[in-house]
């Protein structure tokens, strides 16, 4: 009876991901994105989307050219787009094999609502911000915070439709186990949270949901920080939830708001330092 309830069980098992062909290959689409060196294929699709959209203002031109011909509906400028295919592809027998979050079936399903093909959902998940980005945050998750959120497609979609950016900001500090939310902070910090968000931490994909929406996502900002960053970690914590801090809910949310914002900021500033700023800006001029 054990042999057989595990055997069960095993069968059940969600799965989390699945290698997908990319007519091509790796190297010829990273060619076609003017992205270099190509990403390892184990990592390809996280890199790619990290490179592509985690700091979209420094995109180079021809993968903003590339993926606009990529999004263009079927039939329109179909010689351009064969001319493209031609030039990354040598055809479906120099496909590469790369690893996805999730299957193929589920993204048709539960975030594109259209039936993807395998070759075709690599191109399918770049050409799409939100896709992309919720990529990016699934690619984050331990295998069984993955399967969680692979369990609750309407979670899926909704992330897709309302909150992708601000799903990266947390993704890796999400960590599911027996349906339960490991807290990012520790125990100690479960009140915090749930004094910040109207939700309980017992039910993972609600409190999620809320994270992503109250403060307009700033908070999951705030989540992440605490989840990865141990440096900073007691700091932001005392300056929310210690002896100094503003007791009642709606005094924490406010600190915590406040925090958000700087946290935010930073993030803006770092990547305006590196470029990416002023490579917006002269797009900006360049388009005007």
């Amino acid at each position: 009876m054990i042999v057989a309830a595990f055997q069960l069980h095993a069968a059940a098992a969600v799965v989390v991901s699945e290698d997908v062909p990319l007519p091509g290959g790796t190297a010829a689409l990273t060619r076609a994105l003017g992205i270099e060196p190509t990403p390892d294929r184990g990592r390809f699709l996280y890199e790619m989307t990290r490179l592509l959209y985690d700091a979209p203002e420094g995109r180079k031109a021809a993968a903003e050219a590339f993926l606009q011909m990529v999004r263009q509906p079927p039939g329109r400028d179909r010689s351009a787009r064969a001319s493209a295919e031609r030039r990354r592809s040598s055809g479906d027998d120099a496909a590469e094999f790369v690893p996805i979050p999730l299957t193929v079936d589920l993204w048709s399903s539960a975030i594109f609502h259209r039936k993807v093909a395998p070759r075709e959902i690599v191109l399918a998940i770049l050409a799409d911000r939100a896709a992309a980005l919720l990529c990016l945050g699934l690619s984050m998750l331990d295998d069984a915070t993955l399967e969680y959120v692979a369990e609750r497609p309407s979670l899926l979609d909704r992330i897709y439709e309302r909150s992708a950016p601000a799903f990266v900001a947390f993704a890796g500090s999400l960590h599911v186990q027996n349906n339960r939310l490991s807290p990012a902070g520790g125990d100690a910090a479960v009140s915090l949270w749930e004094s910040l968000v109207p939700e309980k931490m017992t039910r993972p994909d609600r409190f999620m949901l809320q994270l992503l929406d109250v403060g307009e996502g700033r908070f999951a900002y705030l989540y992440g920080v605490v989840g990865q960053d141990a440096a900073v970690r007691p700091r932001l914590l005392r300056s929310v939830h210690g002896a100094d801090a503003p007791a009642g809910g709606s005094g924490r949310r406010a600190v915590a708001a406040r925090v958000a914002r700087i946290l935010v900021a930073r993030l803006q500033r770092n990547r305006c330092a590196g470029g990416s700023c002023a490579a917006a800006a002269q797009r900006r001029r360049g388009s005007d």
